[in-house]
């Protein structure tokens, strides 16, 4: 006999506050597709994790959704472009000093300007501290650093790869994340940003 999600969740909420409802008799006694008398059987603590197993799906009845971030290949792809619809080539691997501590090969140079582009990956943020590549702003604001070229003053966009994560499959009406087009939609969108303010730099 199928259970119905809003069965369940009922079932769930009254079985982890000690109210669990008796059904008539003749009719199916299961919770979380587990038949009433082999929980019993269960240690209390498999019965628990059984419970939050049958909760954690969504409201759809569909497990919950995966994400990821994009790997470096596809960001990098999405950045040169941007730049390119631009008009503003970039240079690939321009090697900075951070004003944090570290030295940094930049993803872009922008044309010849002293403005740069960092795709930050996991094994960026692994192998450099965050005094010298800061963590992204709490309020989603772009994250721009100060660094040099020798004598020469830089400003680099440090754009973050957890910042983009998405949905790797179809996005339901249940789903909190953005789908892979909503990422990569905001990606090329702070790297037009951060060129508008290049440009009002003096780029």
């Amino acid at each position: 006999m199928a259970v119905s999600n809003t069965t369940k969740v009922r079932e769930c909420e009254n079985f982890t506050s000690g109210k669990y409802e008796r059904r008539p008799k003749g009719s199916s006694r299961v919770a979380y597709g587990i038949p009433l008398i082999l929980m019993r059987m269960l240690p209390v603590h498999l019965v628990f994790l059984c419970c939050l197993a049958s909760c954690a799906h969504t409201s759809d009845g569909s497990a919950s959704l995966e994400t990821r971030s994009f790997t470096e290949g596809e960001a990098l792809a999405v950045i040169h472009e941007v730049l390119r619809s631009a008009g503003a080539p970039g240079q690939r691997g321009w090697e900075l000093t951070l004003s944090g501590g570290g030295i940094l090969s930049a993803d872009f140079r922008i044309q010849s300007s002293r403005f740069a582009i960092e795709w930050v990956s996991p094994q960026d943020r692994s192998e450099m501290t965050e005094t010298a590549l800061p963590i992204p702003n709490a309020d989603g604001s772009l994250r721009v650093v100060a660094a040099s070229h020798g004598d020469d003053e830089a400003q680099i966009l440090l754009l973050e790869f957890s910042s983009y994560r998405h949905v790797t499959g179809a996005v339901t009406r249940s789903s909190t994340a953005p789908s892979v087009v909503e990422a990569e939609n905001r990606l090329s969108r702070d790297v037009r940003d951060f060129l508008t303010y290049a440009r009002g730099q003096g780029l």
